[in-house]
C-alpha cells in the first residue's frame, strides 16, 4: 500500500509541474497575442527590463494561481470552481503587474491587462481541460485523491 502511496504522489507531482509548466507557456504567448492584439510594438519585449517584468508576469500569476488551487490534480469534480478560481486568479494577479509596471513607468493601456488576464485565462482553463480529455481516456482517477 505505501509503494502504491508513493507512486501516486509521483505521478500526482509530474502532473503538477506539467501543468505549471503550460502555464509558463500560456503566460509568455498570451503577452505575444496581447502585443499584436493591441498593436503595441514587441520588438522589445525579450530585452532585459521587459524581461524582468515578464518574469514578474509569471512570479504572480503562477503563485496566485496556486493561492487559489488551481493546481489541484483531480479539478473534474469541480471543474466549474476551478475556471472560476483561475478567471479570479489571473485578474488579481494584474493589480500588482499595473503597479510595477507605473513603478517602472513601462506604460501600457489598461486595455493590455484585461486582454492579458482574458487570454491567460482561457489558455489555463484549455490546457487543463485538454488535460482531462486525455485523463478520462487513459488514467483512472480516485476521488478520494481530489484535494492532494
Amino acid at each position: 500500500m505505501q509503494v502504491k502511496s508513493e507512486v501516486l504522489n509521483e505521478k500526482n507531482t509530474s502532473k503538477v509541474v506539467m501543468t505549471w509548466a503550460l502555464d509558463i507557456c500560456s503566460i509568455v504567448l498570451s503577452m505575444l497575442i496581447t502585443y499584436q492584439l493591441l498593436k503595441i510594438d514587441n520588438s522589445h519585449i525579450f530585452r532585459m527590463k521587459n524581461l524582468n517584468t515578464l518574469i514578474l508576469y509569471i512570479v504572480f500569476n503562477t503563485s496566485l494561481l496556486g493561492v487559489f488551487k488551481c493546481y489541484k490534480i483531480y479539478f473534474k469534480f469541480d471543474k466549474a470552481g476551478i475556471s472560476g478560481n483561475i478567471f479570479t486568479a489571473c485578474f488579481v494577479a494584474m493589480l500588482p503587474i499595473y503597479l510595477i509596471d507605473k513603478t517602472f513607468n513601462l506604460p501600457k493601456p489598461p486595455l493590455f491587462y484585461i486582454f492579458n488576464a482574458l487570454i491567460i485565462s482561457v489558455l489555463a482553463v484549455g490546457t487543463r481541460y485538454v488535460y482531462l480529455l486525455f485523463a478520462d481516456k487513459y488514467i483512472k482517477v480516485d476521488k478520494r485523491d481530489s484535494d492532494k
